[in-house]
């Protein structure tokens, strides 16, 4: 769903429900040397919900975004353990951004903010990576040329917090 609300707020919302079978799982065997294997997962069942607000108010543009996921194993057995209702490993539940766009003729300034909760590192969900926070900051210059070029510098985890982006699970 998209929309526009008033004049200025502008919505963007999407919602899932993703039923699976017989899902490809990665997994490693101890003392294998990292070599990666796969067995098949029965069902897993996703499920989520995105929602998305930016409202452009003169000179400033301010923005965020909502995102629940529940990925689930809903029939999933390893050797005689069964893991049912377990959340799939490697997707954060919950993540959102935040961010704020001064503008003017000189140029753009941006700041942004960047969230994710803990996040299932394993199909037991007995090991977790810590959720973490970032903020970010942009400026540029305005496109003034025939090629449609704007010089951006940037510095990302502004605050140089110790996040894990992507998580190898299993």
């Amino acid at each position: 769903l998209k929309g526009v609300v008033g004049r200025h707020l502008f919505v963007d919302l999407a919602l899932f429900n993703i039923r699976t079978r017989d899902e490809l799982i990665p997994f490693e065997i101890p003392n294998s040397g990292g070599r990666r294997y796969f067995r098949n997962a029965g069902e897993t069942l996703r499920r989520g919900a995105e929602l998305g607000l930016t409202a452009a108010l003169g000179m400033f543009d301010l923005g965020g975004t909502l995102t629940r996921l529940a990925y689930t194993y809903e029939d999933y057995r390893v050797g005689t353990t069964r893991l049912d209702g377990k959340e799939v490993p490697g997707v954060s539940p919950v993540t959102s951004s935040l961010f704020a766009t001064a503008r003017h003729r000189v140029g753009f300034a941006t700041v942004e903010m960047q969230q994710a909760s803990r996040t299932a590192a394993d199909d037991a969900n007995a090991n977790y990576a810590p959720g973490w926070v970032l903020w970010n900051a942009r400026v540029g210059l305005p496109t003034r040329n025939r090629w449609g070029v704007s010089p951006v510098i940037g510095i990302d985890n502004l605050f140089d917090r110790p996040y894990a982006a992507n998580i190898v699970t299993n």
